[in-house]
This record gives structure tokens, C-alpha cells and sequence, in this order.
């Protein structure tokens, strides 16, 4: 079994609701049946050891 922790930037300013987060981890635990625990954490930018740096960005999130 896995066990995951997702960090989630939300757009905009928009502050997720427990319940959106609550659909978003069982959507993303519908994934693989593997997927057994995921922990989403709202940040306001990604740490660097998930990717936060400028060079390691995602072009969508320039």
C-alpha cells in the first residue's frame, strides 16, 4: 500500500474548503487501488525539495 503527501498551491488566493480537499484526496486515492492514504497540504508556494525552485518550476505555474 501507499501512502502519499501532495502540496497543493491554491490560484488566485483561493483558500480550498475541507471539503474540496476531502473530494480532492479521494479522488486522488481513486487513482490506483494502491493509493490507501494521501495528505494534501495547501501551501502558498511548493517547498524546493517538491520542486519549488525557479528552475525546476512547471511552465504552467510561470
Amino acid at each position: 500500500m501507499l501512502h502519499a503527501e501532495a502540496f497543493v498551491v491554491p490560484r488566485d488566493g483561493h483558500i480550498p474548503s475541507v471539503k474540496v480537499l476531502e473530494e480532492a484526496r479521494d479522488g486522488c486515492s481513486d487513482l490506483h487501488w494502491m493509493i490507501q492514504d494521501i495528505v494534501l497540504v495547501p501551501v502558498s508556494e511548493l517547498p524546493q525539495e517538491a520542486g519549488g525552485a525557479p528552475e525546476r518550476q512547471s511552465e504552467r505555474n510561470l
